[in-house]
């Protein structure tokens, strides 16, 4: 409760400050910061990454290995390797009271709290509902039944209330949904069924009420995976995924959801591994692509708060770069946060060369610092301030 009461507070009270009062703060915080901790804010990581003990194959392990407490040294790696935030997976899930304990020790490696994360759409990509050891409730038929009603706006901000009061409850801040994909192709099988529908802005409608139910709980929501995985034949966990529709063709389908989102000024938005060759002329992922990421969804599209990268272990990304590689070209490309680089230490120390060596501009870097940071001050999440 404690936690919760400072939270509230420290949002409350950044938010009545005036935006100048806003910027001299969010400067103070920047200047008091290593640069390894600014660094650190670029990332989010598996709890497994911060124990040395571990090989990068146990590390992204989908279920074996996982950390169900943070232990000392794990505390010291992360003093030389900060994270700005931790996903967790199944494997990270025994019960109730070991994932509230689990949270609270992640929040409190650092003053620059970092952020939670998971995966919890409410169909069949549910760490805690699909969990046996768990008993919260499992939406795959509701969600089966809502997709075919005309007007699911009030069922889908009711199950995103029920899913972000359960994550509130166990101490997660951001949850790994709604999926804004468009499922066009039937073919496609990494999106398929966690698509809300087949019709653009009847996925909109679900996906911005489902955001509004986990907001109205205390929970962030993350729209996923720009600029639309609803089309591709490929699975971006396996290889290179493309979509080769025109930039006109997606903005009158894929988009739409988007568009919502940033309509209501969704706080986060994720890339997908999805080449689009008609409309970047190359075969880069989005994830990767300057294109996509600044030119189209920061300047055409005016989207301003969080891009988070969808995870880099995938097959479409390490098939291609190094960890250090990707991280580096996803962050010129736009992406203010990592997610799940396969070797944490490579992606994080390239990244800090990049920075030192100028590849990384000064203005590009701060950039996304300020995001972050004036996210986390906006949800009361850095101590002492």
């Amino acid at each position: 409760m404690k936690k919760i009461a400072f939270i509230l507070f420290g949002s409350l009270l950044f938010l009545s400050l005036s935006n100048n009062s806003k910027s001299i703060l969010l400067e103070q915080i920047i200047a008091s910061m290593s640069l390894e901790q600014k660094i650190g804010q670029f990332f989010v990581i598996k709890p497994e990454a911060l124990d040395e003990s571990y090989t990068n194959d146990q590390i992204n392990s989908y279920s074996e290995y996982g950390k169900l407490s943070v232990n000392e040294k794990m505390r010291e790696f992360y003093e030389k390797y900060p994270a700005g935030g931790f996903v967790l997976f199944n494997k990270n899930l025994k019960n109730k009271n070991q994932l509230k304990k689990l949270n609270g020790e992640l929040h409190s490696l650092s003053d620059m709290t970092p952020l939670v994360f998971i995966d919890e759409e409410g169909g069949s990509v549910a760490r805690i509902a699909n969990n046996p050891d768990f008993e919260e409730i499992k939406f795959d038929e509701i969600l089966k039944e809502m997709k075919n009603a005309d007007d699911p706006e009030n069922k889908a901000h009711e199950i995103g209330e029920t899913i972000g009061s359960y994550l509130k409850e166990y101490g997660i801040d951001v949850d790994f949904a709604p999926v804004a994909d468009v499922f066009t192709n039937k073919y496609n099988t990494v999106i398929g069924p966690r698509a809300y529908s087949t019709e653009p802005e009847k996925a909109g409608k679900f996906c911005v009420n489902m955001y509004k139910g986990l907001r109205v709980s205390g929970v962030d929501g993350c729209f996923k995976h720009f600029p639309g995985h609803g089309d591709t034949l490929s699975d971006s966990h396996a290889g290179q995924a493309f979509s080769y529709k025109t930039w006109n063709q997606m903005l009158k389908c894929e988009i739409i959801p988007f568009k919502m989102a940033i309509n209501q000024d969704a706080d986060f938005i994720m890339t997908g591994h999805i080449s689009c060759p008609e409309v970047t002329g190359n075969d880069l992922p989005a994830t990767v692509s300057y294109e996509l990421i600044t030119n189209k969804l920061r300047k055409e599209l005016k989207y301003k708060n969080i891009i988070i990268t969808d995870s880099m272990i995938m097959k479409a990304i390490v098939n291609n770069y190094t960890s250090g590689e990707s991280a580096v070209a996803a962050f010129i490309a736009g992406a203010d946060m990592i997610l799940m680089p396969l070797d944490y230490k490579n992606a994080f120390d390239a990244l800090k060369n990049a920075v030192l060596t100028g590849k990384i501009t000064e203005y590009r870097f701060n950039e996304s610092l300020r995001r972050i940071i004036s996210y986390k001050l906006k949800r009361g999440l850095i101590n002492g301030f």
